[in-house]
């Protein structure tokens, strides 16, 4: 599948398969997917339409590669870029952006940014120097948390006419390599799932 341009926004829609307890109970899918388009079966069978639609059968590696390959490029320009997983708790947005990060089929977004962030940053030039800072904040309720301190519950965003758009008190970490960024990650994920369980 190719690339879309990066230069703009795109909406991407990713189904998750069944679980265990919707199949059980033999639930009937809500939707119906034909080419970019997402149809509800419910009474009003509405029609919504994405740059990109993955059905339940969607790899990983497909994911990334539209939705989130190109940035790694604006990024190593220099261009900030944003990538928003939303949807509501169990929806899959944990294991399309980390899934096992070993795992060299099911490792998510995050994963394989930082790997082809890192092998760009060793081909490069040797009179290019790079800056790799990472920081995990969720936004829940309004509220904003930075997921590597748990203690700052309510931050807030401001505009600095230096770096731009921050969010005030996001503890943010140095990292060296794609390792420390996954250690980094896996913070995140263990706070995720605690608070989950």
């Amino acid at each position: 599948m190719p690339a879309a341009s990066s230069s703009s926004v795109r909406v991407c829609c990713r189904f998750r398969p069944a679980n265990h307890l919707e199949n059980d109970h033999e639930s009937v899918r809500a939707f119906k997917i034909s080419g970019n388009q997402v149809e509800s079966n419910g009474y009003d069978q509405e029609v919504f339409s994405f740059d990109s639609v993955f059905d339940d059968t969607a790899l990983q590696q497909d994911v990334y590669e539209f939705c989130a390959r190109p940035l790694v490029d604006d990024v190593l320009d220099g261009y900030n870029c944003t990538i928003f997983a939303y949807g509501q708790t169990g929806s899959g947005k944990t294991h399309t952006m980390m899934g096992p990060a070993m795992d060299s089929d099911l490792k998510g977004v995050i994963p394989r940014i930082a790997e082809d962030i890192f092998v760009a940053m060793r081909q490069a030039s040797a009179d290019t120097e790079f800056t790799i800072k990472v920081c995990f904040v969720e936004i829940y309720m309004e509220r904003i948390r930075d997921l590597l301190n748990p203690q700052d519950q309510n931050l807030r965003i401001r505009e600095d006419k230096n770096y731009g758009i921050t969010v005030e008190g996001a503890q943010e970490l140095y990292v060296s390599s794609s390792a420390e960024l996954l250690q980094a990650a896996a913070r995140y994920v263990t706070l995720f799932e605690k608070k989950l369980y």
